[in-house]
């Protein structure tokens, strides 16, 4: 409930276009993430409690609140924002905020995954799922880990910010790159895309 309200404003924040909406909007998604990690510490002291009422036992995952995860919307809505206020001219940085936004959500993610494993830890598993359907289930679920979209939207940055920045173009293949690594090494769904290469060829002919 509190996501779905804090998406439109967010988007509001966004459209401002100015440094003082965007920080209200990254510090809404701040104070979000705090409250999520809140909710969630609630929750598995909750399951705890339960499991040692029933002497170690797992609780039946119909019966147990799944842990709270925010997706990669808002984070994508701010990373938007940046965006376009690199293609106005107004921020050079925008790109490095943009940056800083995907490294906050693999952080999240991570913590995503954490919790999951420690409620996992304490449900008891549904008997009709094989290693299959457990791995389909949970790539089904929230995420925020970032995707060839997420990237995506740096490059586009990096295009609109060319014109001010030489480097442009090489910052977007340096992108393209790590993209593949993170992808290659780590799992991510980031591979680069025709249009993540479209982007970056888009950064080196704007830059001139």
């Amino acid at each position: 409930d509190v996501l779905h309200g804090l998406t439109p404003l967010l988007k509001d924040c966004c459209l401002v276009q100015t440094d003082e909406g965007m920080r209200t909007a990254r510090s809404l998604l701040e104070r979000l993430g705090r409250e999520k990690r809140e909710i969630n510490a609630a929750l598995l002291r909750e399951l705890r409690d339960r499991v040692a009422e029933q002497g170690g036992g797992p609780c039946d995952a119909a019966e147990v609140a799944p842990p709270l995860v925010v997706a990669a919307l808002p984070f994508h809505i701010l990373m938007h924002g940046w965006a376009r206020m690199s293609g106005r001219g107004v921020h050079r940085d925008g790109p490095k905020k943009i940056e800083e936004i995907i490294e906050w959500m693999g952080r999240e993610d991570q913590y995503d995954a954490q919790m999951r494993g420690d409620f996992d830890a304490l449900v008891k598993a549904d008997d009709g799922e094989d290693d299959d359907q457990q791995q389909r289930r949970r790539r089904s679920l929230p995420s925020c880990q970032p995707t060839t979209a997420s990237y995506n939207t740096l490059l586009t940055a990096y295009t609109y910010a060319s014109k001010q920045d030489r480097l442009a173009g090489k910052k977007a293949e340096q992108v393209l790159r790590m993209m593949s690594r993170r992808h290659r090494e780590g799992g991510w769904h980031c591979k680069p895309n025709a249009r993540s290469f479209g982007l970056a060829i888009s950064a080196h002919a704007r830059s001139d």
